[in-house]
């Protein structure tokens, strides 16, 4: 079965294997196969009365929480449905035409950069330095192409596990940045 998109379908899978979704685990995305934990499951039945209404379309006391942890506006923070929704918003929301993409990565990168018809070049990881994010490479390629508009990189970077030292990100993020150019972490 080929999945084209973020996460599999497990119930397709099921259907075509004649067995219970409950039956197989699901390795295609970042689900727990023991299932929720218990403090989630009690914040769940706390909650339940509140899905007589939809939810805040705003998520302020989300964004207001958020803001007086880290000190920031409350209209900095955008919040989706996991961070799939997310990525698939930027490329057009930033208004990106060219992107660089750091991989291997995930795939929906690319399909949302395509998506907002934008293009998207790869910088990828070597076998030899253990998939570690090229960081280096990257800042060359900026400094050779500058029709890059934003660069996406997942970190710690899946499905290689590689995260990108803070000091490397920090620094490319201030390159970016100087050059008006999106980072998305």
């Amino acid at each position: 079965m080929a999945i084209d998109k973020h996460g599999g379908n497990i119930y397709q899978a099921a259907r075509e294997q004649h067995c219970r979704a409950a039956e197989l685990h699901d390795f295609s995305a970042s689900i727990n196969p023991l299932g929720p934990p218990a403090g989630v499951l009690r914040a769940l039945r706390s909650g339940l009365r509140a899905v007589a209404h939809y939810p805040d379309p705003e998520a302020w006391d989300v964004r207001l929480a958020l803001s007086r942890q880290t000190g920031l506006p409350p209209d900095w923070f955008l919040l989706g449905n996991g961070s799939a929704e997310l990525i698939n918003l930027l490329p057009s929301g930033l208004r990106i035409a060219e992107a660089l993409i750091v991989g291997p990565t995930f795939s929906e990168y690319e399909a949302a950069i395509r998506q907002a018809d934008g293009r998207c070049t790869y910088c990828l990881a070597d076998r030899n330095e253990e998939y570690r994010p090229p960081i280096d490479r990257v800042m060359t390629r900026l400094q050779k192409d500058r029709d890059i508009e934003g660069v996406f990189l997942c970190n710690p970077n899946s499905p290689t596990g590689q995260a990108v030292a803070m000091t490397d990100l920090l620094r490319l993020v201030d390159v970016l940045d100087r050059q008006g150019r999106w980072m998305i972490v």
